[in-house]
Protein backbone atom coordinates (compact mmCIF):
# COMPACT_ATOMS: atom_id res chain seq x y z
CA UNK A 1 0.00 0.00 0.00
CA UNK A 2 0.83 3.21 -1.08
CA UNK A 3 2.19 6.13 1.81
CA UNK A 4 -0.50 8.19 0.05
CA UNK A 5 -3.56 5.47 0.21
CA UNK A 6 -2.50 4.82 3.96
CA UNK A 7 -2.84 8.93 4.63
CA UNK A 8 -5.91 8.43 3.29
CA UNK A 9 -6.69 5.53 4.71
CA UNK A 10 -5.56 6.54 8.49
CA UNK A 11 -7.61 10.58 8.15
CA UNK A 12 -10.87 8.17 7.35
CA UNK A 13 -10.29 6.32 10.42
CA UNK A 14 -9.61 9.63 12.82
CA UNK A 15 -13.18 10.89 10.83
CA UNK A 16 -15.12 7.73 12.17
CA UNK A 17 -13.14 8.13 15.73
CA UNK A 18 -14.58 12.05 16.02
CA UNK A 19 -10.89 13.23 15.13
CA UNK A 20 -11.49 15.59 12.87
CA UNK A 21 -8.77 18.02 13.59
CA UNK A 22 -5.84 15.37 13.23
CA UNK A 23 -7.28 13.88 9.88
CA UNK A 24 -7.37 17.64 8.68
CA UNK A 25 -4.04 17.96 8.83
CA UNK A 26 -3.35 14.47 7.15
CA UNK A 27 -6.01 15.74 4.49
CA UNK A 28 -4.31 19.24 3.71
CA UNK A 29 -0.93 17.62 3.23
CA UNK A 30 -2.46 14.99 0.88
CA UNK A 31 -4.29 17.61 -1.08
CA UNK A 32 -0.93 19.91 -1.39
CA UNK A 33 0.65 16.79 -3.06
CA UNK A 34 -0.28 15.61 -6.53
CA UNK A 35 -1.74 13.45 -7.85
CA UNK A 36 -4.63 14.61 -6.05
CA UNK A 37 -7.86 12.51 -6.33
CA UNK A 38 -11.76 13.02 -6.05
CA UNK A 39 -11.25 11.19 -2.99
CA UNK A 40 -8.69 13.40 -1.25
CA UNK A 41 -11.00 16.55 -1.65
CA UNK A 42 -14.21 14.96 -0.81
CA UNK A 43 -12.72 13.14 2.20
CA UNK A 44 -11.34 17.37 3.19
CA UNK A 45 -14.73 18.28 2.55
CA UNK A 46 -16.29 15.69 5.03
CA UNK A 47 -13.34 16.80 7.76
CA UNK A 48 -14.27 20.73 7.32
CA UNK A 49 -18.09 20.02 7.23
CA UNK A 50 -17.48 18.21 10.98
CA UNK A 51 -15.01 21.03 11.77
CA UNK A 52 -18.20 23.38 10.83
CA UNK A 53 -16.38 25.00 7.90
CA UNK A 54 -19.63 25.11 5.51
CA UNK A 55 -17.37 27.21 2.93
CA UNK A 56 -14.48 24.72 3.27
CA UNK A 57 -16.64 21.92 2.89
CA UNK A 58 -18.14 23.44 -0.46
CA UNK A 59 -15.25 24.03 -1.46
CA UNK A 60 -13.65 20.64 -0.70
CA UNK A 61 -16.84 19.28 -2.77
CA UNK A 62 -16.18 21.54 -5.97
CA UNK A 63 -12.70 20.57 -6.19
CA UNK A 64 -13.84 16.56 -5.99
CA UNK A 65 -16.42 17.27 -8.71
CA UNK A 66 -14.15 19.16 -10.75
CA UNK A 67 -11.14 15.94 -11.25
CA UNK A 68 -14.75 13.82 -11.13
CA UNK A 69 -18.17 15.44 -12.54
CA UNK A 70 -20.30 11.80 -12.13
CA UNK A 71 -19.51 11.29 -8.37
CA UNK A 72 -22.88 10.35 -6.91
CA UNK A 73 -21.59 10.81 -3.43
CA UNK A 74 -19.90 14.04 -3.88
CA UNK A 75 -22.63 15.48 -5.49
CA UNK A 76 -25.40 15.07 -2.89
CA UNK A 77 -22.59 15.85 -0.17
CA UNK A 78 -22.51 19.00 -2.16
CA UNK A 79 -26.24 19.60 -2.06
CA UNK A 80 -26.21 18.97 1.41
CA UNK A 81 -23.94 21.56 2.13
CA UNK A 82 -25.62 23.95 -0.06
CA UNK A 83 -28.56 23.49 1.81
CA UNK A 84 -26.49 24.08 5.11
CA UNK A 85 -25.34 27.24 3.79
CA UNK A 86 -29.21 27.98 3.22
CA UNK A 87 -28.40 28.49 -0.50
CA UNK A 88 -31.41 26.49 -2.08
CA UNK A 89 -31.68 26.84 -5.70
CA UNK A 90 -28.09 25.62 -5.48
CA UNK A 91 -28.86 22.63 -3.44
CA UNK A 92 -32.10 21.90 -5.35
CA UNK A 93 -30.14 22.00 -8.38
CA UNK A 94 -26.98 19.76 -7.24
CA UNK A 95 -29.69 17.37 -5.90
CA UNK A 96 -31.30 17.54 -9.29
CA UNK A 97 -27.92 16.67 -10.97
CA UNK A 98 -27.22 13.64 -8.70
CA UNK A 99 -30.86 12.18 -9.45
CA UNK A 100 -30.26 12.52 -13.18
CA UNK A 101 -26.98 9.87 -12.58
CA UNK A 102 -29.22 7.90 -9.49
CA UNK A 103 -32.76 8.42 -9.89
CA UNK A 104 -33.53 5.93 -7.56
CA UNK A 105 -30.35 6.09 -4.82
CA UNK A 106 -32.07 6.14 -1.55
CA UNK A 107 -29.65 8.73 -0.41
CA UNK A 108 -29.78 11.69 -2.31
CA UNK A 109 -33.72 10.61 -2.41
CA UNK A 110 -33.97 11.62 1.23
CA UNK A 111 -31.86 14.36 1.31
Amino acid sequence: MSTRRADLDKAMLLLRTNRASEAEVLLEALCRTPPVTAQDWFTQGVAQHLLGHLESALTAFDRALALQPSNLPVLTARAAMLDALHRPAEALASFVQALALQPRDVQTLTN
